[in-house]
């Protein structure tokens, strides 16, 4: 799933849930067109660099060292990421927009 900013374009959107532990990572064209010495480092390069990885410092790690690996010659474009991952909610705690017991943005009855 990709950001994109280009003005009057439309794009479809898609709710996805993170659960605790789950890792999500932005990056920027110049991780997946980074340059080899035959090829880019492309999305199934990136997707099999980041199984497995623990948690948001792992995942950027794993990056950097897939691509100072990877990387032949000079590299022209930008190589940029961002990780993040979603910690377990304090127990007791409750979303500011859900009742007790409901998900957030599930609507009640009175």
């Amino acid at each position: 799933m990709g950001c994109h900013a280009w003005v009057g374009e439309t794009w479809d959107t898609e709710t996805v849930v993170l659960e605790p532990g789950d890792v999500l990572v932005f990056y920027t064209d110049g991780v997946i067109d980074a340059q080899g010495a035959h090829d880019r480092f492309g999305d199934d390069r990136l997707q099999e660099t980041l199984t497995g990885a623990t948690d948001a410092d792992d995942a950027i790690n794993r990056i950097r060292a897939a691509l100072n690996r990877f990387e032949a010659g000079d590299q022209a474009d930008d190589t940029a990421a961002l990780a993040l991952v979603r910690v377990r909610a304090p127990v007791g705690s409750e979303p500011a927009d859900a009742a007790p017991g409901m998900a957030p943005g599930e609507a009640g009855s009175a």
